[in-house]
């Protein structure tokens, strides 16, 4: 800020400066000056704060406010597709394994399409009379960690070798082994999976009278983050048993499918895959998106 001495007027009002201008400067002078040099420093640092503002990175390539292209829509529903098969196709086997179906085609058969029947019906109530949240209604992982402690239970352990031997050898059937394994009567299986299905049932009208009582938010009360990670350790080192059973079929494949989903997900995170396009108005050129982190799981379906 400039100012002009010469310019201002001399005299009774100021006080401290002499009637002639003698190069000195008078006390009102200063006050000016050390007034308009800090309204210049204050308005610089605001300028400075204006320019030096990073603009930050969206964290979402889609907010939820925003409506992808319809052809993504359809790519992205098509995935959400397949992942939900997979989580149904898992427990969907580990309930085979429980009610000693391991080796029965059929009735693993059945429990996977029962599996997705419910699973339609349940979705379609959600998205329609429900809450209607935009979800997949699928098996809950959650069952499986009761399912893997009957597992472990002597009344829910499968006949032991011995034992069908000496059945069949009094019937007059002849079976013939299945993976260096007796199949296990379809009789004994649906008695399994009939008490299975009384549990579930008794377990669901427990969830629905904790609803509707609001127990749950008494409930909440205790229950923080350091009561629910304890338990969600435990439950992921109780159920490597499930992936380690799926997994042992071929580890390579596991392991690359991990590895590739891994790296395609995280590691490559923010980059942007270059992919040839043609349009009438730009011709052929390159278009970059980040194909490789949003279609990740089709990604690894694809090459394996």
């Amino acid at each position: 800020m400039m100012v002009n001495i010469s310019d201002r007027k001399m005299g009774a009002d100021t006080g401290k400066c002499n009637e002639g201008f003698s190069g000195d400067i008078c006390e009102t002078d200063l006050k000016i000056i050390q007034n308009g040099s800090t309204n210049e420093v204050q308005s610089g640092e605001n300028q400075d704060d204006i320019v030096m503002e990073e603009v930050k990175e969206r964290p979402l390539i889609y907010n939820i406010s925003e409506n992808p292209p319809f052809y993504l829509t359809i790519m992205f529903a098509f995935q959400q597709a397949l992942m939900s098969i997979s989580a149904s196709m898992s427990v969907s086997l580990t309930v085979a394994e429980v009610v000693c179906a391991r080796d029965d085609a059929e009735i693993k058969s059945q429990l996977l399409s029962t599996a997705f029947m419910m699973s339609g019906i349940s979705t379609m109530l959600m998205c329609t009379v429900g809450v209607r949240l935009p979800i997949f209604q699928g098996p809950s992982g959650a069952y499986v960690v009761p399912l893997l402690v009957l597992m472990a239970m002597k009344e829910w352990s499968c006949p032991a070798r011995e034992e069908l031997v000496a059945l069949y050898s009094n019937s007059s059937i002849n079976m013939t082994e299945v993976n260096g394994r007796l199949p296990v009567p379809k009789e004994f299986i649906l008695g399994q999976i009939e008490k299975l299905q009384g549990s579930l049932m008794v377990a669901g009208a427990i969830h629905i009278l904790i609803g509707l009582t609001g127990f749950v938010g008494v409930v909440a009360r205790y229950v923080g983050p350091i009561t629910i990670v304890p338990a969600l350790l435990m439950i992921v080192l109780y159920v490597h048993k499930v992936i380690v059973n799926f997994a042992e079929t071929f580890w390579g494949s596991a392991l690359s499918t991990t590895a590739c989903g891994l790296i395609l997900a995280l590691y490559l995170r923010g980059k942007m895959t270059p992919i040839p396009f043609w349009t009438r108005e730009r011709g052929f050129h390159i278009f970059w998106y980040p194909l490789h982190q949003m279609f990740s799981s089709i990604i690894n379906i694809i090459q394996h």
